[in-house]
């Protein structure tokens, strides 16, 4: 028997539709057997008998503008009738939406968060394998339907008549979300062991925390840089800000005065993807000349929407003076668009001219790239460059499924870093780490390699993704709280699952002769741990 539920692992498999066009279903029939039919889920089968109706309609142009995403038509609309003056044919012979847009790709830029919520009514909600379908949806929805903006011309362009960086539609369902989020995160409260009443607000990450934690290591990276050119004088280095753009066939719709539009339709989350690959070849080529992260460069990424709805990132690049002749050509052979004329304010291959530090020439960008919430923004009505740009680039990031700040040649420590500075009110550790921690010395913990003595510890989910529950930090297991709480419910109900739980952990501290002891994520002072002070795991007994 198919499967008819609304969302379900069928949902995202829509195979009859991915070779076929919206022109290939305009200028021909679009056939499919019943059993095909049959073997769909409800949605699929919702989806083909609107195509189906599609069909009886003689009027091209009618059709094709049913074919446009309803998130996105009225917009359209407002710009056929003020840049094409009303004339649609005109404009659908500007576009290459028709071409390049498959009937998979419009399947999943109708099913907005309305359409989701409105016909989910009959599913579990509590059901976690259906949460993830429904977050996988919307995630196939946002891409989508961003691909659909860029591909409807509805933004960039060297004319200026249009909005830049994202539409005016996917502008304002961002800022709904985000207002939507923000009255959750406002009306939520977290209650304590010992009744205290703790808001959420309270509990995120602001964008100040945010952006000074990304400043911390980028310091950190800059005085590492700083005082081996003190001690090594003969081998110094130094940094570059480099700035790596797409092929123009990957710019939906350059904003330079002078360029032609050769876009051949890739979607913004792929050209990404291709530009991050790039990279990484960059780094291949590195490697095979010697020059290894962490000993011979490291640096920061950030990812920057463009104006016309694609991504270029923004690297400053610690790198040793002696190797610049080699890392120019590894870049150089990858990206060929790259520009190191130091004359030139268009030089995207720039070398430091000592006008500035690294950390303040990269701060603009940092700021830009942090997700942040704030439970007294005006979403609406921001008043800052600042608090623009960031509103723009979080909205290209979440539709496009893209992390704005990525770190390099920088030792795996990150999460261990965040995770000692969180916990260490709680935690029984040496006098110099602890020292560090609450100094906030991130430089000396890598240099002086505390990080080595700490090891994360993940759990294999049934979906078998990884998820970190905790450290061990002189031979002590601290857990984050949340997976703490989950421990003493199955502690009370069925000890047995607790080896599940752990995915052999618990073995693992018996063999070893380890004590774990259960502290939580947060440092703000007024939560209490689950478990009394100096609980050990290995104490309890378990027959």
């Amino acid at each position: 028997m198919p499967d008819n539920s609304i969302i379900n692992e069928k949902t995202l498999k829509v195979n009859i539709l991915q070779s076929k066009s919206l022109n290939d279903f305009i200028n021909s029939s679009f056939e499919i057997t019943e059993e095909e039919f049959l073997n769909l889920s409800k949605e699929q089968q919702d989806f083909i008998l609107f195509i189906k109706e599609e069909e009886k309609l003689d009027e091209i142009i009618e059709k094709k503008k049913r074919l446009i995403p309803t998130a996105l038509y009225q917009e359209v609309a407002q710009l056929v009738s003020r840049n094409y003056s009303n004339d649609w044919q005109l404009y659908f012979d500007d576009i290459i939406y028709f071409d390049v847009f498959t009937l998979e790709d419009f399947f999943y830029s109708r099913l907005d968060k309305d359409r989701i919520q409105r016909k989910e009514h009959n599913i579990n909600k509590l059901s976690r394998q259906n949460l993830s379908l429904r977050r996988k949806l919307k995630n196939k929805y946002r891409k989508a339907v961003w691909h659909a903006q860029v591909l409807l011309k509805m933004i960039g362009g060297n004319q200026h008549d249009r909005p830049l960086y994202i539409s005016n539609s996917l502008k304002r369902e961002y800022q709904n979300n985000y207002k939507a989020n923000q009255k959750f995160i406002n009306d939520m409260c977290i209650i304590g062991e010992n009744g205290d009443i703790i808001p959420l607000s309270k509990a995120v990450r602001t964008q100040e925390q945010k952006t000074a934690e990304h400043l911390n290591i980028v310091n950190a990276m800059e005085k590492r840089m700083e005082l081996h050119n003190e001690e090594n004088p003969t081998d110094k280095m130094d940094w570059l800000f480099i700035t790596l753009t797409l092929k123009p066939e990957l710019h939906p719709n350059p904003t330079s005065k002078n360029s032609k539009n050769s876009y051949e339709g890739m979607a913004p989350h792929l050209s990404a993807k291709t530009q991050k690959a790039d990279w990484n070849k960059v780094r291949a080529l590195l490697r095979k000349k010697g020059i290894l992260p962490e000993d011979r460069y490291y640096g920061v990424i950030v990812s920057e929407s463009h104006k016309d709805g694609c991504q270029h990132l923004h690297l400053i690049f610690f790198y040793f003076l002696n190797d610049y002749n080699t890392i120019r050509s590894c870049f150089f052979q990858v990206f060929f668009n790259l520009n190191d004329n130091q004359n030139d304010k268009k030089c995207s291959f720039k070398r430091n001219d000592g006008s500035a530090k690294a950390s303040s020439y990269v701060f603009k960008y940092i700021t830009k790239a942090t997700s942040n919430f704030d439970p007294n923004t005006d979403i609406f009505n921001l008043q800052t460059e600042q608090e623009k740009g960031c509103l723009i680039n979080s909205a290209f990031r979440s539709f496009n499924g893209i992390r704005g700040i990525q770190y390099f040649g920088i030792a795996n420590c990150l999460t261990k870093w965040r995770f000692l500075s969180r916990n260490i009110k709680r935690m029984d550790i040496n006098q110099r780490l602890e020292e560090i921690i609450i100094n906030q010395d991130l430089y000396s913990f890598i240099a002086e390699r505390h990080f080595e003595n700490v090891e994360n510890k993940y759990h294999t989910t049934a979906q078998k993704t990884k998820k970190f529950i905790g450290c061990i930090v002189d031979n002590l297991f601290y857990i984050k709280r949340f997976f703490s709480k989950t421990l003493l419910q199955t502690l009370k109900t069925n000890k047995t699952d607790l080896f599940y739980l752990l995915n052999g952990f618990i073995d693992l501290a018996n063999s070893k002769k380890e004590e774990v002891l259960v502290s939580h994520n947060y440092s703000r002072g007024k939560e209490k741990d689950l478990f009394p002070p100096g609980f050990l795991l290995n104490e309890i007994d378990f027959n």
